[in-house]
């Protein structure tokens, strides 16, 4: 991609030198194709004609030209690319150019070498159909909302309505694609105010028509502006919208006998009913996510299910008919693992079953602390059958063994655990950090939610915060941490995407960009600037 200054793409010409290599010992050809000859001349104007011609200095291939090849504004019908001998190409309009308009062919990633396939990134052909290029630009950059990542390959797309309806069906009067940064320039505008929006275009059609497809927009218009003006950049936050109906998005049986369901949106309640079954016992058990848009449903029995169809229905209303087919066979033992959760007050213990149990057998447990036998509390959580809680007091710097014996625990299909033992540890209070967070900048304002991850990403400590935007985390595991902040504008304690028809924006998410290293008996206090 061609830059100058700040922005890229703004050069009318390209720049750039291939080598043609020959066959045998000779180095490897890096360059990418250089353009030497277009029909109209690179910034030409005046063009009237059917057909663009390009050139190259080495022959070339093309590859994947339908959903590379780029053009603003859109035609209302996509041209034919066929390549003209070895080194040249031609652009054949089926649909005819608007006059008094500056055009852009953005084909580079769409034109390889043929020896090396290095891609002709940046080629853009710039052309007028009037007797001057516009020459005004908006410019900014993509990224998701949520993560914060940038995007590539995102289509920005600019408006001159100010409803939303062209960018459901219509076409954009300007389009670009963002860069491997998500950074975006719409460029050659014409001077006035436009709507910006931003697109993942599953069908490569230019319009916001199918319900997997992200979206971003801005607040309001934005006048095109000179570059080399000291114009804002525009941040286009990518998200996807909920689902306007409810429905079964996916279904799959688990390891360990589960039936998942992905719905659309929250739910209610569900129900299973087997179509062909008459009479009988089989039940299914619920589980649902915290968000209630998954649904785990637990048969009472898993004989007889895989010639079954079932019909889910969602608030008492049927939804789909679905299938019960295991991938794998279901393991023959219950597999446990411990759950810590550090509390302000102490250390909240427990087991996890991979599946909901039935009963324990505390004579076939036993709990060892410091070598001597201790006596074990133990009970099934009222609110999810596969949790055990642990009645253990374990004082910081003290360890303990939890032995369990084959069948000491029982899940809902007769499965039993194997021998197993579990080494308990609470680290001494000099093992562990504390952490303490103050937000500050204009964003530190309402009610936050603020998350401790560790480095595969999963959530350690959250806290909402309302009048006071500071927190203090102890007994913090040591290493490497990060942070985010959700500013909580409805007050639900989550993170909630936006919607395109009340312009309402997904809610900020700020990512800490720079690394929480918690240190073991460290104090380590982190002003957090949230712009």
């Amino acid at each position: 991609m061609v830059r100058l200054g700040r922005y890229p793409m703004l050069a009318f010409l390209l720049v750039g030198c291939a080598q043609v290599s020959e066959l045998g010992g000779g180095p490897k050809d890096t360059e990418a194709p250089r353009l030497v000859r277009s029909i109209p001349e690179q910034g030409g104007t005046d063009f009237d004609g059917a057909r663009i011609f390009l050139e190259f200095d080495e022959r070339i291939q093309l590859d994947r030209v339908r959903d590379r090849l780029l053009v603003s504004p859109p035609l209302t019908k996509a041209p034919t690319v066929r390549p003209v001998g070895p080194r040249a190409l031609e652009i054949e309009l089926n649909a005819p150019l608007a006059a008094d308009r500056t055009y852009t062919f953005s084909i580079g990633e769409a034109v390889k070498d043929l020896t090396e396939g290095n891609q002709a990134l940046g080629l853009d052909l710039v052309f007028a159909t009037g007797p001057s290029l516009d020459s005004l630009i908006i410019a900014g950059t993509v990224e998701q909302a949520f993560s914060g990542k940038a995007e590539k390959g995102a289509l920005v797309m600019a408006y001159e309505t100010i409803d939303d309806t062209s960018f459901q069906r219509g076409r954009p009067l300007y389009a670009t694609r963002t860069d491997a940064e998500g950074r975006y320039l719409l460029q050659h505008l014409r001077p006035g105010n436009y709507t910006v929006h931003a697109l993942v275009d599953q069908n490569m059609n230019y319009a916001y028509d199918l319900p997997n497809e992200s979206i971003a927009f801005l607040s309001g218009p934005v006048e095109a502006a000179t570059a080399d003006s000291n114009s804002v950049e525009q941040l286009l936050r990518l998200f996807l919208e909920p689902s306007k109906e409810q429905r079964i998005v996916d279904h799959r049986v688990e390891a360990d006998g589960a039936l998942r369901i992905t719905l659309a949106q929250p739910g209610l309640d569900a129900t299973v009913r087997d179509i062909a079954r008459v009479g009988g016992r089989l039940t299914w058990s619920p589980a649902w996510s915290p968000g209630r848009d998954t649904l785990t449903l637990w048969p009472s029995d898993t004989t007889a299910l895989r010639d079954g169809r079932y019909e889910v229905s969602l608030g008492g209303t049927p939804y789909d008919t679905i299938s019960y087919r295991p991938a794998l066979r279901m393991p023959f033992h219950t597999k446990l693992a411990l759950s810590v959760d550090e509390q302000f007050d102490g250390a909240r213990y427990g087991l996890v079953a991979s599946r909901p149990l039935r009963t324990i057998d505390l004579d076939r447990i036993r709990l060892m602390v410091d070598s001597s036998a201790m006596p074990l509390q133990m009970e099934l959580d009222s609110l999810d059958p596969q949790r055990v809680l642990l009645d253990l007091a374990l004082p910081p710097g003290k360890k303990a063994t939890i032995d369990l014996l084959p069948k000491a625990v029982t899940d809902i299909y007769g499965g039993n655990n194997d021998t197993l033992r579990i080494e308990v540890e609470r680290p001494d209070d000099k093992a562990t950090g504390t952490l303490r967070v103050e937000l500050l900048g204009s964003g530190a304002t309402g009610q936050l939610v603020i998350q401790l991850m560790n480095t595969s990403g999963a959530i350690v400590r959250s806290e909402v915060l309302t009048g006071d935007h500071s927190v203090t985390w102890e007994r913090l595991t040591p290493g490497i941490h990060g942070l985010r902040c959700i500013a909580d504008t409805n007050g639900n304690g989550r993170w909630d995407t936006g919607e395109l028809a009340s312009k309402r924006p997904p809610e900020r998410v700020w990512n800490n960009a720079e690394p929480v290293n918690v240190r073991a008996g460290w104090d380590l206090n982190v002003d957090w600037v949230l712009p």
